[in-house]
């Protein structure tokens, strides 16, 4: 791989990177709201919770109950939290919507990238 094509690969990881985050947003929520109600964290979604030890998990919930709530970390592993022990939580939401939109944004970009270093090869090329 050519130096300019190194950085032109490397930008387009980051602006993808950046354009993920742009769709991600976390929000902090009150212990008693995430227990039960309409703000009550659910299957599916993604949480990072700070004990009143300190210890951090980031957890997919897995099932919320009145008095704890399982969730499983990267790897799988499962944990069973208690609401006694949550100092904190935080509620970390993917917006489809807005990942579904930047998709083609992105696709664009690199077939633009890729055309412009072909065009550059070539014209290199013919240069020589």
């Amino acid at each position: 791989m050519t130096s300019k094509t190194g950085t032109v690969a490397s930008t387009l990881a980051c602006l993808c990177m950046l354009m993920n985050a742009a769709c991600t947003t976390t929000r902090g929520v009150e212990t008693a709201a995430a227990k039960t109600g309409e703000a009550a964290i659910a299957k599916g979604d993604k949480v990072t919770v700070t004990l009143v030890t300190g210890d951090r998990y980031e957890l997919e919930i897995v099932e919320n109950k009145d008095d704890y709530f399982i969730g499983t970390d990267a790897a799988g592993l499962g944990a069973t939290i208690y609401w006694d022990e949550v100092h904190s939580i935080e509620l970390t939401k993917i917006d489809v919507g807005k990942s579904v939109l930047v998709t083609p944004v992105v696709i664009a970009g690199a077939a633009i990238a890729i055309a412009v270093l072909a065009l550059a090869a070539v014209l290199s090329i013919g240069a020589q």
